[in-house]
């Protein structure tokens, strides 16, 4: 390995280590919500904030060291180096506050072990499957510079997704603008989704984007953090933020689910016209996923809000489904010969893992909360065989004019 290489691997190391403290010590200034207080557990403010906190680690942490793994062609290293984080994230983390309950309490720690740890491994097993097999014959591995822009946009979806899906349930009626989902939960799962696809957007190693790209996406990004983050620095809560600002901050999510929809790889006119509707639904399913597990987080298997969630994945993964076999039956035959729904080997594993997923996000209302995961590894995987259409050998998955 090289010695910029080294450098790379080094500075990744540093800025997480640098996260990690600076989560440990926001929390002992207490600048979390409820740090100190013995609150009833569901609604605790300061263990979702933690929670929070510790699931943006936990991804941060398997990605980073998937990607080391895979890059020194030793996948044992990676998985050395995730467990030495992740005990040494753990020891950090027992640094912060106790969560405190009326008859009890609990150290952060523990949140990472039961929560985070498998958070962490699930997140290095994607990252290195994703990045260790190559596309096929001829092409490039879905790897190096096409990883970030892989995770890119899966975590600009849900980042999206995430306060899009409760708007449509406030909206109508099935939650409560009251709820710790929607006050607390909602915007922190947003905001570290957020933080983690500006992460990507700059981690981006192969061809520059352009300055304008960059300066756009930036430019949402911030906006759509701020009108997440304002509630928490005015102090609204546990009342419901604006009506104004929720609706900015919606508008926002869309523009955020949307963002490269205008650029994508290809000439061709159908496939412009139609891919906000493909990231459009992958915000929608990828939210309504996060949106299940955050309510089993908050309050269990019995939050009120969960059945009317799990409908809403079904009807939006049926929707798209319906969607994309209408769109693929009167695309036109492929140039070589095969019919429409032919697809080449390189492609074959990560539309099996799709499919298997929208199977998952149809029958979640009977499948209950463990379709969610399901759900959001099928649309990373949707994503993946999606951008492996269009790479070629020396190709990237972007266009030229983004890259």
């Amino acid at each position: 390995m090289d010695f910029a290489h080294r450098r790379q691997e080094q500075a990744v190391v540093l800025g997480y280590a640098l996260l990690v403290a600076t989560v440990v010590l926001c929390a002992r200034a207490g600048l979390f919500p409820g740090t100190g207080e013995a609150l009833p557990f569901p609604n605790h403010p300061y263990r979702l904030s933690m929670a929070a906190a510790g699931g943006l680690l936990a991804v941060l942490l398997g990605t980073a060291t998937g990607w080391i793994g895979v890059r020194r062609d030793r996948r044992l290293v990676g998985f050395a180096a995730l467990a030495i984080g992740g005990l040494a994230t753990g020891a950090a983390l027992s640094f912060s506050p106790m969560v405190l309950y009326p008859n009890d309490q609990y150290p952060v720690s523990f949140g990472w072990v039961m929560g985070g740890a498998p958070l962490a491994v699930g997140s290095w097993l994607i990252v290195t499957l994703v990045m260790s097999r190559p596309d096929g014959p001829g092409g490039t591995a879905v790897a190096g510079t096409t990883l970030p822009r892989l995770l890119f946009f899966w975590t600009k979806s849900i980042a999206a997704g995430a306060y899009l899906v409760p708007l449509v349930l406030i909206t109508s009626g099935a939650l409560s603008a009251r709820d710790a989902l929607w006050h607390t939960a909602t915007p922190l799962a947003a905001a570290a989704f957020l933080v983690l696809t500006a992460g990507f957007l700059v981690w981006e190693t192969g061809p520059p984007l352009r300055r304008k790209w960059r300066a756009v996406a930036g430019a949402v990004f911030g906006a759509y953090g701020i009108a997440l983050i304002l509630p928490f620095v005015t102090e609204t809560r546990p009342e419901p933020p604006p009506p104004g600002l929720v609706l900015i901050a919606g508008v926002l999510a869309t523009a955020t689910a949307l963002l490269g929809g205008t650029v994508h790889a290809g000439d061709d006119r159908r496939t412009k016209l139609l891919l906000p509707v493909r990231l459009l639904a992958d915000a929608l399913i990828g939210g309504a996923g996060t949106t299940v597990l955050l309510a089993r987080l908050v309050d269990g298997p019995n939050h009120p809000a969960a059945p009317a969630t799990l409908l809403f994945l079904a009807l939006v993964t049926a929707g798209y489904v319906l969607f994309e076999a209408v769109e693929l039956r009167l695309s036109a035959p492929a140039r070589a010969g095969q019919a429409p729904w032919r697809v080449p080997p390189s492609r074959r594993r990560w539309l099996h893992l799709a499919m298997a997923g929208a199977a998952a996000g149809v029958a979640a209302p009977w499948l209950g909360w463990p379709a969610a995961p399901v759900a959001l590894l099928g649309v990373l995987a949707h994503q993946v065989a999606h951008t492996a259409k269009f790479s070629r050998a020396g190709s990237s998955p972007l266009p030229s004019r983004v890259r």
